[in-house]
């Protein structure tokens, strides 16, 4: 923490001026903090920066904890027990329905895949299968005899038109060689007379095998009545056999398949009359039923495969629904899941506080040094936050307040087990007030167990507390509000009311009553002193534990009784040796009755003794010079006791 953090206060602090009024002793610039242990990043100082995140920590360490189940899971250890795992099986039971879950929806995943694998297989198989084939597949084949030739080329006129060779280049059993293809022509004939014409516009339309209509110029013509010429493909035939023109000249057009012949070894004729080669046609009728029937196939395919894309759209949804859900469904880490801790916050540790009993209180504690003389009436705490959250680390469970003059010699103030807080909504400190009258110079805060952590593991280990504030009032003399002896203010009569002793039957009355208040007041005190164990306690009954036993047998001392009636007894009254004896004898047997009941208590009665100007130092000054002054010592002690007590 830097400077500027040293600067800052918890709280403004009260003048602190006039006795009596209540200060502010922590935080103050004028005490001093100490604490049993310290984590190195939260050390015990007297500032804030008015966060519960700054704070006292007692010393802790972090490991990764591993078992089972709960792997990975950082913990604190340190003086505090973090307590056992509740191995109830629920988180077990939340991992495995959560895996089960998943692998349920994978699997519905991987089924649906496979209805649709096998659905679209089922339409795949109805499928019809369609053969790739082109016209050419569809021949019509023939023989075209050639024969001989006189010269190098010879034309075969063909049967049909459309029809093309099988090969081009063919032979004969002598060696000729020969390429032949077929040539279709357009012959142009006039029939009207027989002679030329100059219609040099003179044309018409042919069409394809595909269909395709082409417009083929004539021209003129002269001296002859007939004009051939060649035409791009085979398959052309004219769209109108007679034809005319402008002029009124009437035509008649037809085309014609010529086989050309040309011998291309030599220059010359051939001599084989018996030469021929093949020629074929297009079965029309054969090829449109097949693009029928492949027509209606690939209808039929087409019909089926809309059926697959519909079944893939539908599983795709049912697929895509389920996915989402899977995704949806996070997954369980065990080492997140809230885990049951019992027997967690027992302190564990070594560090002890010695009363003045010499009885010890085990526990993490934070001490003040009080430079002037205060009587603590309030304290307030508030546990830190945890590190990195807003949650407050756990409040203490059982703890007490001490008070000392000497840190050898604590004394309980106050006390509290199995608390439970309460926070605000602002969540600011708890407050504790003590029915406190004495004056200390040390107090100290000792934790001997503290609260379940609620978060698991990380938290539990060591004591936290951001705020530890001490409010007191200021003495300054003696018999004041404040001072260590205080009479016992519920009744009209004090014990610096006794002025003697005179007659011995008085001092055996005295005796017994102080015999029977001391009985019940060493019951009292043992049945409520908190450092002793059940079993010292079990024969306490609930009238040992009520003051009023105590009161009642006080009056029967105190108000009208015994001492009373010793006060008013004549200074000058005379017994005779026989009866003093007697009495003598009764006196130190009740005497010796009563001081081993004051054992217990002596070591509570030390601090009242041993200042030299204390009360018990008056009694025996006063009444050194009688022979009674055991007994009123023995009165005065255990009955100033038994006040001091019942203030403290």
């Amino acid at each position: 923490m830097d400077d500027e953090d040293n600067n800052k206060k918890w709280f403004t602090n009260v003048q602190k001026s006039e006795a009596g009024v209540n200060v502010n002793i922590i935080p103050s610039d004028k005490v001093s903090l100490r604490a049993s242990s310290s984590h190195t990043n939260h050390n015990v100082r007297n500032l804030t920066d008015g966060k519960s995140s700054t704070k006292w920590t007692s010393n802790y360490s972090i490991y990764t904890h591993k078992d089972d189940l709960y792997t990975n899971r950082k913990i604190t250890v340190g003086d505090y027990s973090r307590g056992n795992i509740v191995k109830d099986g629920k988180n077990k039971k939340l991992l495995n329905d959560n895996q089960k879950k998943k692998d349920e929806l994978r699997n519905k995943v991987i089924s649906f895949k496979n209805e649709m694998t096998k659905t679209i297989q089922t339409y795949n198989n109805q499928k019809k299968r369609i053969e790739t084939k082109s016209p050419t597949d569809f021949k019509k084949i023939s023989n075209v005899h050639i024969g001989s030739y006189g010269g190098n080329t010879k034309p075969v006129q063909l049967p049909q038109i459309g029809m093309k060779a099988i090969s081009s280049n063919i032979g004969n059993r002598y060696g000729d060689k020969f390429v032949t293809h077929v040539q279709n022509y357009m012959l142009v004939e006039r029939i009207d007379r027989n002679s030329g014409w100059g219609d040099r516009g003179l044309g018409t339309h042919v069409i394809s095998a595909d269909g395709t209509r082409t417009y083929q110029h004539i021209g003129n013509h002269n001296n002859r009545y007939s004009k051939w010429f060649a035409l791009p493909d085979t398959s052309m035939r004219p769209e109108n056999t007679v034809i005319g023109n402008r002029f009124g000249d009437r035509f008649s057009v037809r085309t014609l398949n010529y086989l050309i012949v040309r011998r291309t070894d030599s220059g010359g004729g051939w001599g084989d009359g018996g030469l021929s080669t093949q020629v074929y046609t297009l079965d029309t009728p054969a090829y449109q039923r097949y693009l029928n029937e492949r027509n209606s196939k690939t209808n039929e395919n087409t019909r089926i495969d809309n059926k697959i894309n519909q079944i893939k759209q539908d599983f795709k949804t049912k697929i895509d629904k389920v996915q989402k859900t899977l995704s949806d469904t996070s997954d369980v880490n065990v080492n997140e899941l809230p885990v049951s801790i019992t027997n967690d916050g027992k302190y564990i540790g070594n560090n002890q506080t010695i009363l003045a009993n010499n009885s010890t209180i085990k526990g993490e504690w934070i001490e003040v040094k009080i430079p002037e003389t205060v009587v603590v009436k309030k304290y307030e705490m508030l546990p830190g936050k945890r590190d990195g959250t807003n949650e407050l680390t756990p409040f203490p469970k059982d703890f007490y307040i001490l008070g000392a003059n000497d840190t050898n010699k604590w004394e309980i103030l106050d006390s509290h087990f199995d608390y439970k807080p309460v926070y605000d909504t602002d969540n600011s400190p708890i407050s504790f007030n003590i029915n406190n009258k004495k004056k200390y110079k040390y107090l100290r805060l000792v934790i001997t167990s503290l609260n379940p952590a609620h978060t698991g593991f990380h938290g539990l280990g060591s004591a936290s507390l951001s705020i530890f504030n001490v409010i007191g009032n200021r003495c300054y003399t003696l018999n004041k509000s404040c001072e260590t002896f205080q009479s016992y203010s519920n009744k009209n009569n004090n014990m610096s009311r006794i002025e003697g002793l005179t007659m011995m039957d008085r001092s055996v009355e005295v005796l017994a009553d102080l015999k029977e208040f001391n009985e019940k007041y060493q019951k009292y005190v043992k049945c409520n002193d908190i450092t002793l164990p059940d079993s010292a306690k079990s024969g306490c009954t609930e009238d040992d534990r009520n003051i009023q036993t105590v009161n009642d047998v006080y009056d029967k001392l105190m108000t009208d009784g015994s001492i009373q009636r010793l006060k008013t007894a004549p200074l000058n009254k005379y017994i005779n040796s026989t009866d003093y004896e007697t009495k003598h004898t009764e006196i130190l047997q009740t005497h010796s009755e009563i001081i081993p009941l004051r054992k217990e208590l002596d070591s509570k009665m030390k601090q009242l003794m041993d200042d030299e100007d204390n009360i018990n130092a008056d009694y025996k000054d006063k009444y050194d010079a009688t022979m009674y002054s055991s007994l009123v010592l023995s009165v005065v002690l255990t009955s100033s006791l038994f006040f001091i007590f019942k203030k403290l």
